[in-house]
């Protein structure tokens, strides 16, 4: 089941307004609150399976993850999806972009081996002159 149908982002922000995780009191472009505009919104699906609320979570700790090894050796930043598990161990294929990896997922990646793609992710390529 994709998230657009168990009630799509307008009923996530629901979600997290109910879990007190969203300030419903923001002004928005439509010149009402977040929380007048989500009133009117369906709750999530019942029975869906795709978001989960944060007392039931899919891991207990986040998703994102710092990695260090011979193929980090400064450090990296991992995001994790929730269903891998903790300990990833095979051999790693290392693409350079995005693109190349798309393009090895496609035709050369095996199952079991572990994909790494540099160059990927926030890039600071300048501070802020007000900072």
């Amino acid at each position: 089941m994709k998230i657009c149908r168990c009630g799509g982002i307008p009923s996530v922000m629901k979600l997290l307004l109910k879990e007190g995780l969203l300030d419903g009191n923001c002004l928005t472009i439509t010149g009402k609150t977040i929380g007048e505009n989500l009133e009117e919104v369906a709750e999530l699906a019942k029975g869906q399976q795709i978001i989960h609320n944060k007392n039931q979570p899919i891991r207990k700790s986040g998703h994102i993850q710092i990695l260090y090894g011979n193929l980090a050796e400064e450090g990296a930043v991992a995001k994790i999806t929730g269903k891998e598990g903790v300990l990833f161990k095979g051999p790693a294929r290392v693409f350079e972009d995005e693109y190349s990896a798309i393009e090895g997922i496609r035709n050369a990646v095996q199952p079991g081996e572990v994909k790494v793609i540099c160059n990927s992710g926030p890039k600071v390529d300048r501070v802020c002159p007000k900072c």
